[in-house]
Protein backbone atom coordinates (compact mmCIF):
# COMPACT_ATOMS: atom_id res chain seq x y z
CA UNK A 1 0.00 0.00 0.00
CA UNK A 2 1.42 3.28 -0.75
CA UNK A 3 2.02 6.46 1.60
CA UNK A 4 -0.84 8.44 0.21
CA UNK A 5 -3.50 5.39 1.04
CA UNK A 6 -2.10 4.74 4.61
CA UNK A 7 -2.91 8.05 5.22
CA UNK A 8 -6.19 7.83 3.72
CA UNK A 9 -7.07 5.29 5.58
CA UNK A 10 -6.32 6.89 8.93
CA UNK A 11 -7.73 9.92 7.75
CA UNK A 12 -11.18 7.56 7.66
CA UNK A 13 -12.90 8.59 10.57
CA UNK A 14 -15.53 5.83 10.85
CA UNK A 15 -12.13 3.84 10.36
CA UNK A 16 -9.86 5.47 12.28
CA UNK A 17 -11.91 6.19 15.28
CA UNK A 18 -14.37 3.29 15.56
CA UNK A 19 -13.96 0.38 13.89
CA UNK A 20 -10.85 -2.20 13.48
CA UNK A 21 -11.82 -3.72 10.11
CA UNK A 22 -12.10 -0.93 7.25
CA UNK A 23 -15.74 -1.79 6.53
CA UNK A 24 -16.19 -2.47 10.56
CA UNK A 25 -17.02 -6.71 9.35
CA UNK A 26 -16.82 -9.67 11.67
CA UNK A 27 -14.12 -11.78 11.95
CA UNK A 28 -14.59 -15.09 10.22
CA UNK A 29 -16.65 -17.58 12.29
CA UNK A 30 -13.43 -19.67 12.67
CA UNK A 31 -11.02 -17.00 13.74
CA UNK A 32 -13.73 -16.22 16.72
CA UNK A 33 -14.20 -19.98 18.06
CA UNK A 34 -10.30 -20.43 18.18
CA UNK A 35 -9.79 -16.40 19.89
CA UNK A 36 -12.85 -17.11 22.31
CA UNK A 37 -11.99 -20.39 23.25
CA UNK A 38 -8.06 -19.59 23.58
CA UNK A 39 -8.32 -16.04 25.38
CA UNK A 40 -11.10 -17.23 27.53
CA UNK A 41 -9.03 -20.51 29.01
CA UNK A 42 -6.05 -17.97 29.54
CA UNK A 43 -8.01 -15.79 30.85
CA UNK A 44 -8.98 -17.99 33.75
CA UNK A 45 -5.95 -19.91 34.02
CA UNK A 46 -4.33 -16.36 34.45
CA UNK A 47 -6.87 -15.14 37.26
CA UNK A 48 -6.37 -18.18 38.85
CA UNK A 49 -3.09 -18.44 39.37
CA UNK A 50 -2.39 -14.69 39.81
CA UNK A 51 -5.37 -14.85 42.40
CA UNK A 52 -3.23 -17.93 44.01
CA UNK A 53 0.07 -16.10 44.05
CA UNK A 54 -1.31 -13.69 46.20
CA UNK A 55 -2.91 -16.07 48.83
CA UNK A 56 -0.48 -18.18 49.31
CA UNK A 57 1.83 -14.91 50.40
CA UNK A 58 -0.90 -14.24 52.56
CA UNK A 59 -0.99 -17.49 54.23
CA UNK A 60 2.69 -17.81 54.37
CA UNK A 61 4.20 -15.86 56.65
CA UNK A 62 7.94 -16.49 55.58
CA UNK A 63 6.70 -14.91 52.70
CA UNK A 64 6.02 -11.50 53.76
CA UNK A 65 8.94 -10.02 52.95
CA UNK A 66 10.52 -8.04 50.62
CA UNK A 67 10.57 -10.26 47.11
CA UNK A 68 7.14 -12.11 47.93
CA UNK A 69 5.37 -8.62 48.48
CA UNK A 70 7.02 -7.57 44.89
CA UNK A 71 5.33 -10.71 43.66
CA UNK A 72 2.30 -9.91 45.32
CA UNK A 73 1.71 -6.51 43.65
CA UNK A 74 2.44 -7.99 40.49
CA UNK A 75 -0.30 -10.94 40.65
CA UNK A 76 -2.85 -7.85 41.76
CA UNK A 77 -2.15 -5.98 38.69
CA UNK A 78 -1.91 -8.72 36.21
CA UNK A 79 -5.34 -10.44 38.11
CA UNK A 80 -7.08 -7.34 37.20
CA UNK A 81 -5.56 -7.14 33.75
CA UNK A 82 -7.40 -10.54 33.12
CA UNK A 83 -10.19 -10.19 34.51
CA UNK A 84 -11.20 -6.74 32.76
CA UNK A 85 -8.54 -5.66 30.21
CA UNK A 86 -8.09 -8.94 28.73
CA UNK A 87 -12.09 -9.80 27.92
CA UNK A 88 -13.04 -6.33 27.37
CA UNK A 89 -10.28 -6.41 24.17
CA UNK A 90 -11.64 -10.05 22.92
CA UNK A 91 -14.93 -8.27 23.27
CA UNK A 92 -14.36 -5.70 20.75
CA UNK A 93 -12.63 -7.55 18.04
CA UNK A 94 -14.94 -9.83 18.50
CA UNK A 95 -17.41 -6.75 17.35
CA UNK A 96 -14.60 -5.38 15.26
CA UNK A 97 -15.58 -2.03 16.73
CA UNK A 98 -16.03 -0.17 19.52
CA UNK A 99 -19.46 0.25 20.82
CA UNK A 100 -19.01 1.43 23.95
CA UNK A 101 -18.91 5.37 23.60
CA UNK A 102 -16.37 8.09 24.19
CA UNK A 103 -15.93 8.35 28.28
CA UNK A 104 -16.02 4.47 28.75
CA UNK A 105 -13.04 4.58 26.16
CA UNK A 106 -11.46 7.34 28.07
CA UNK A 107 -12.09 5.27 31.58
CA UNK A 108 -10.28 1.76 29.97
CA UNK A 109 -7.77 3.77 27.87
CA UNK A 110 -6.33 4.80 31.64
CA UNK A 111 -7.23 1.22 32.72
CA UNK A 112 -5.02 -0.26 30.25
CA UNK A 113 -2.07 2.46 30.33
CA UNK A 114 -1.82 2.72 34.49
CA UNK A 115 -1.87 -1.50 33.77
CA UNK A 116 0.61 -2.36 31.63
CA UNK A 117 2.79 0.60 32.84
CA UNK A 118 3.11 -1.27 36.24
CA UNK A 119 3.34 -4.49 34.88
CA UNK A 120 6.61 -4.04 32.54
CA UNK A 121 7.91 -1.57 35.69
CA UNK A 122 7.07 -4.47 38.25
CA UNK A 123 8.80 -6.74 36.54
CA UNK A 124 11.86 -4.73 36.26
CA UNK A 125 11.93 -4.38 39.93
CA UNK A 126 11.60 -7.84 40.60
CA UNK A 127 14.38 -8.32 38.35
CA UNK A 128 16.67 -5.69 40.17
CA UNK A 129 15.22 -7.19 43.44
CA UNK A 130 16.90 -10.53 42.97
CA UNK A 131 20.01 -9.22 40.95
CA UNK A 132 20.48 -7.66 44.53
CA UNK A 133 19.72 -10.87 46.67
CA UNK A 134 21.88 -12.88 44.24
CA UNK A 135 24.81 -10.64 44.44
CA UNK A 136 25.09 -9.18 47.58
CA UNK A 137 22.69 -11.66 50.22
CA UNK A 138 23.75 -10.58 53.37
CA UNK A 139 23.55 -6.63 52.95
CA UNK A 140 20.23 -7.82 51.04
CA UNK A 141 18.82 -9.37 54.24
CA UNK A 142 19.57 -6.43 56.37
CA UNK A 143 18.58 -3.56 54.45
CA UNK A 144 15.40 -4.62 52.38
CA UNK A 145 12.88 -4.22 54.89
CA UNK A 146 8.97 -4.46 53.92
CA UNK A 147 9.02 -0.99 54.72
CA UNK A 148 11.14 -0.39 51.97
CA UNK A 149 9.92 -2.27 49.52
CA UNK A 150 6.20 -1.00 49.84
CA UNK A 151 8.35 2.76 49.47
CA UNK A 152 9.37 1.31 45.80
CA UNK A 153 5.64 0.11 45.08
CA UNK A 154 4.00 3.25 46.36
CA UNK A 155 6.37 5.28 44.14
CA UNK A 156 5.70 2.75 41.04
CA UNK A 157 2.17 3.46 41.71
CA UNK A 158 2.61 7.39 41.46
CA UNK A 159 4.95 7.14 38.91
CA UNK A 160 2.59 5.25 36.47
CA UNK A 161 -0.42 6.89 37.71
CA UNK A 162 1.40 10.21 36.59
CA UNK A 163 2.13 9.19 33.52
CA UNK A 164 -1.28 7.89 33.09
CA UNK A 165 -3.19 11.31 33.61
CA UNK A 166 -1.19 13.16 31.68
CA UNK A 167 -3.10 12.49 28.56
CA UNK A 168 -6.20 13.34 30.40
CA UNK A 169 -4.69 17.17 31.00
CA UNK A 170 -3.30 17.81 27.35
CA UNK A 171 -0.17 15.73 26.63
CA UNK A 172 -1.84 14.44 23.58
CA UNK A 173 -5.42 12.14 24.59
CA UNK A 174 -7.27 9.01 24.86
CA UNK A 175 -8.64 7.38 22.21
CA UNK A 176 -9.67 4.08 20.08
CA UNK A 177 -7.08 2.62 18.05
CA UNK A 178 -8.31 0.44 15.83
CA UNK A 179 -4.68 -1.35 15.26
CA UNK A 180 -4.48 -2.62 19.13
CA UNK A 181 -8.35 -3.30 19.43
CA UNK A 182 -8.79 -1.26 21.94
CA UNK A 183 -8.41 2.96 23.60
CA UNK A 184 -5.25 3.85 24.11
CA UNK A 185 -3.10 6.79 24.25
CA UNK A 186 -2.23 8.74 20.96
CA UNK A 187 -0.23 11.67 20.20
CA UNK A 188 -1.63 14.94 19.71
CA UNK A 189 -1.06 16.37 16.13
CA UNK A 190 2.83 15.24 15.04
CA UNK A 191 3.92 15.59 19.00
CA UNK A 192 5.35 12.32 19.90
CA UNK A 193 7.14 13.80 22.79
CA UNK A 194 4.60 12.23 25.52
CA UNK A 195 4.36 9.06 23.20
CA UNK A 196 8.52 8.13 23.03
CA UNK A 197 9.03 8.97 27.01
CA UNK A 198 6.05 6.82 28.06
CA UNK A 199 6.97 4.28 25.58
CA UNK A 200 10.90 4.56 26.61
CA UNK A 201 10.69 4.80 30.40
CA UNK A 202 7.92 2.36 30.44
CA UNK A 203 8.88 -0.36 28.16
CA UNK A 204 12.67 0.28 27.15
CA UNK A 205 14.16 0.98 30.05
CA UNK A 206 12.64 -2.02 31.88
CA UNK A 207 13.67 -4.31 29.44
CA UNK A 208 17.31 -3.03 29.36
CA UNK A 209 16.82 -3.75 33.47
CA UNK A 210 15.74 -6.71 32.96
CA UNK A 211 18.40 -8.20 30.66
CA UNK A 212 21.00 -6.25 32.97
CA UNK A 213 20.15 -7.89 35.97
CA UNK A 214 19.65 -11.29 34.90
CA UNK A 215 22.94 -11.37 33.18
CA UNK A 216 24.44 -10.40 36.91
CA UNK A 217 22.33 -12.97 38.07
CA UNK A 218 23.53 -15.53 35.94
CA UNK A 219 27.35 -14.58 36.11
CA UNK A 220 27.05 -13.90 40.01
CA UNK A 221 25.18 -17.45 40.58
CA UNK A 222 27.00 -19.33 37.93
CA UNK A 223 30.20 -18.70 40.09
CA UNK A 224 28.27 -20.53 43.20
CA UNK A 225 28.19 -23.63 40.70
CA UNK A 226 31.39 -24.82 41.28
CA UNK A 227 32.89 -27.85 43.79
CA UNK A 228 35.77 -28.74 45.30
CA UNK A 229 37.29 -31.62 43.39
CA UNK A 230 40.40 -33.17 44.79
CA UNK A 231 42.65 -36.44 43.38
CA UNK A 232 45.72 -37.38 44.83
CA UNK A 233 47.93 -34.30 44.08
CA UNK A 234 46.02 -31.54 44.77
CA UNK A 235 42.29 -29.82 45.07
CA UNK A 236 41.01 -27.48 42.08
CA UNK A 237 37.50 -25.68 41.42
CA UNK A 238 35.21 -27.87 38.82
CA UNK A 239 31.77 -26.51 37.20
CA UNK A 240 28.85 -28.41 38.99
CA UNK A 241 27.40 -29.51 35.26
CA UNK A 242 24.03 -30.00 36.64
CA UNK A 243 23.31 -26.80 38.64
CA UNK A 244 24.85 -24.62 35.73
CA UNK A 245 22.79 -26.11 33.27
CA UNK A 246 19.41 -25.28 35.53
CA UNK A 247 20.67 -21.92 36.19
CA UNK A 248 20.93 -21.28 32.57
CA UNK A 249 17.52 -22.62 32.28
CA UNK A 250 15.86 -20.74 34.51
CA UNK A 251 17.63 -17.46 33.04
CA UNK A 252 16.33 -18.03 29.59
CA UNK A 253 13.40 -19.03 30.85
CA UNK A 254 12.65 -15.83 32.35
CA UNK A 255 14.27 -13.52 29.95
CA UNK A 256 13.15 -15.67 27.12
CA UNK A 257 8.74 -15.26 27.76
CA UNK A 258 9.25 -11.66 28.89
CA UNK A 259 10.40 -10.83 25.29
CA UNK A 260 8.42 -13.39 23.59
CA UNK A 261 5.33 -11.43 24.78
CA UNK A 262 6.94 -7.58 24.41
CA UNK A 263 9.25 -7.45 21.55
CA UNK A 264 6.66 -7.74 19.07
CA UNK A 265 4.81 -4.49 21.12
CA UNK A 266 7.88 -2.39 21.39
CA UNK A 267 8.30 -2.92 17.43
CA UNK A 268 4.71 -2.10 16.66
CA UNK A 269 5.05 0.98 19.60
CA UNK A 270 8.15 1.77 17.54
CA UNK A 271 6.62 1.50 13.96
CA UNK A 272 3.67 3.93 15.43
CA UNK A 273 5.69 6.56 16.47
CA UNK A 274 7.45 7.13 13.56
CA UNK A 275 3.81 7.60 12.25
CA UNK A 276 4.24 4.44 9.80
CA UNK A 277 0.60 3.87 10.13
CA UNK A 278 0.84 0.90 7.20
CA UNK A 279 1.40 -1.90 9.80
CA UNK A 280 -0.38 -4.88 9.63
CA UNK A 281 -3.19 -5.15 11.83
CA UNK A 282 -2.49 -8.62 12.31
CA UNK A 283 0.76 -7.68 13.80
CA UNK A 284 -0.51 -5.56 16.02
CA UNK A 285 -3.50 -7.13 17.66
CA UNK A 286 -1.33 -9.81 18.07
CA UNK A 287 1.11 -7.84 19.86
CA UNK A 288 -1.80 -6.83 22.64
CA UNK A 289 -2.66 -10.20 22.59
CA UNK A 290 0.71 -11.50 23.41
CA UNK A 291 1.21 -8.46 26.05
CA UNK A 292 -1.71 -9.88 27.90
CA UNK A 293 -1.14 -13.44 28.12
CA UNK A 294 2.16 -12.55 29.51
CA UNK A 295 -0.07 -11.62 32.94
CA UNK A 296 -1.17 -15.29 32.98
CA UNK A 297 2.35 -16.48 32.50
CA UNK A 298 4.08 -14.29 35.25
CA UNK A 299 2.87 -16.12 38.14
CA UNK A 300 4.24 -19.17 36.40
CA UNK A 301 7.39 -17.63 35.73
CA UNK A 302 7.73 -16.04 39.72
CA UNK A 303 5.95 -19.06 40.93
CA UNK A 304 7.98 -21.73 39.68
CA UNK A 305 10.85 -20.48 39.81
CA UNK A 306 11.23 -19.13 43.40
CA UNK A 307 11.26 -22.51 45.86
CA UNK A 308 9.58 -20.70 49.00
CA UNK A 309 6.05 -20.02 47.12
CA UNK A 310 6.84 -23.82 45.39
CA UNK A 311 6.73 -25.11 49.08
CA UNK A 312 4.06 -22.47 49.94
CA UNK A 313 1.55 -23.61 47.19
CA UNK A 314 2.37 -27.13 48.42
CA UNK A 315 1.46 -26.40 52.10
CA UNK A 316 -2.06 -24.11 50.93
CA UNK A 317 -3.34 -26.96 48.50
CA UNK A 318 -2.43 -29.55 51.51
CA UNK A 319 -4.22 -27.50 53.73
CA UNK A 320 -7.20 -27.07 51.53
CA UNK A 321 -7.84 -30.64 50.92
CA UNK A 322 -7.78 -31.40 54.72
CA UNK A 323 -10.70 -29.03 54.76
CA UNK A 324 -12.48 -30.51 52.10
CA UNK A 325 -15.75 -32.13 53.82
CA UNK A 326 -15.08 -34.84 51.02
CA UNK A 327 -11.62 -35.38 50.85
CA UNK A 328 -10.58 -38.51 52.09
CA UNK A 329 -7.61 -36.67 54.04
CA UNK A 330 -10.47 -34.78 55.88
CA UNK A 331 -11.96 -38.58 56.64
CA UNK A 332 -8.87 -39.67 57.92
Amino acid sequence: MSSSGCNELSNDLNYSRWCILKDCNSLSPALIIILTSLTSVICVIGALGNALVVVVIYRINLMHKGASILMASLAIIDFLIMIFNFPLWLTVLLQSRWTLGSSFCTFTAFSNTFLSFNSALFVAVISIDRCYAVSLPLKYERKITPSIIFAVIGCLVIFSSILSILPLVGFGYYDFVPSYGHCFFRKLNKDIRYEAMVVTMCYYIPSIIICLSYYKIFTTAKGHTRVVHCDENCCYLVWNTGAKNKLTRTVLFVVGIFFTCWLLFFVAEAMRLTSFDCISHVITLLSRWLVYTNSALNPIIYGTTNKKFRSGFIKVLTTTLHALPCSKYHNN
